[in-house]
């Protein structure tokens, strides 16, 4: 690997033998290991945080959907089989959320989804969410991979399906809250929240000219995802925005980007070329780790500081070059 400094590439070499490349490789291996385990703790996470609701409010299986029902507002929230496991997944086929559920003899109003109520739900097909629903957790359709049809009650005053695009949105704010592979994103959407589109099975999007950020997560194990065009309009990615997304080959950044976050391109093994913003100023730690067909970069000489593993296990990376004459702050281990 030789690391260049300065715009004119009068540089001072650094190389790493080429022996060094069998021993990082058998490391690639324990990277998917942990990341398995940080994913499972994530899940258990979530699964604590839903449990705790559930001491809260009785869980009751009612024609085939799982409620949390509050006996002080009448008020139901969709959710998942805990006793089973967050991780196996509720749902299959189609599944139309009604505006109202009886339970003996007191009716409740459904008025809120639940973030892990469908989530790992891979044989769910569609979701048809009611009027009366006005809370919708974060990253409702994570890993529902055979999701294909998302659509909101018209009369739905905080959320919407517009278009028929095949996603929630919150209408308010714009955010698109949650989609499937076969979302087609809105002119107008100006965030694309976190967990939107988590495990989807996706192989190309295109982002509107009007998004600006992109929560954390939104796109992380789209393994299907090769291609994406990223806004001019856009001025945030949040951390693992593109985490394993093994299938992506190539991203151009906007220039509206001034920092790449935590382990957003991480495990993108079939990434060959990336081209970062001109005003980039920082690159977070475990940024690109696990790219391994990616061969080269360009830093612009506005970035100031990577952070630790950056360029981890980056197995065929030859080239790094620093387009500063002054080099950024590099953590141990960046590279």
């Amino acid at each position: 690997m030789i690391l260049r400094y300065d715009s004119n590439y009068n540089h001072h070499p650094f190389i790493i033998p080429s022996s060094i490349k069998k021993t990082v490789l058998t490391k690639t291996d324990f990277v998917m290991m942990k990341q398995r385990q940080k994913l499972c703790g994530r899940l258990m996470m979530l699964s604590a945080a839903l449990m705790a609701s559930v001491s809260t409010y009785a869980q009751t299986l009612i024609e085939g959907i799982y409620y949390n029902l509050d006996d002080n507002s009448k008020e139901a929230e969709v959710t998942c089989n805990v006793a089973a496991g967050v991780w196996l997944g509720t749902y299959s086929g189609d599944v139309t959320i009604p505006k109202t559920v009886k339970n003996g003899d007191v009716t409740y109003t459904v008025t809120k989804i639940n973030g892990v109520a469908f989530i790992y739900s891979a044989e769910l097909t569609s979701i048809s969410i009611p009027s009366t629903v006005t809370d919708i957790g974060e990253g409702i359709t994570m890993n529902c991979t055979n999701l294909t049809y998302i659509t909101v009650d018209k009369d739905n005053k905080v959320y919407d399906s517009r278009e028929n695009c095949n996603a929630v949105i919150h209408t308010a704010t714009n955010e698109l809250v949650a989609g499937c592979k076969n979302t087609k994103i809105p002119y107008g959407i100006t965030r694309i929240g976190g967990l939107a589109f988590s495990g989807a099975d996706v192989s190309s999007l295109e982002i509107p000219n009007t998004v600006t950020s992109i929560g954390r997560d939104a796109f992380e194990f789209c393994k299907g995802l090769n291609s994406i065009k990223l806004p001019e309009s856009l001025q945030q990615m949040r951390e693992r925005v593109f985490m394993w997304c093994t299938n992506l080959t190539s991203v151009n950044i906007p220039d509206g980007i001034t920092e790449i976050e935590d382990y957003s391109f991480q495990g993108c093994e079939n990434l060959t070329s990336i081209t970062l913003p001109k005003n980039l100023e920082s690159i977070g730690k475990s940024a690109f780790s696990t790219c391994s067909s990616l061969t080269e970069i360009v830093i612009p000489a506005t970035v100031t500081s990577i952070g630790r593993l950056a360029f981890e296990d980056c197995v065929n990376l030859q080239s790094i070059t620093f387009l500063s004459a002054t080099p950024p702050v590099l953590s141990d281990e960046s590279v």
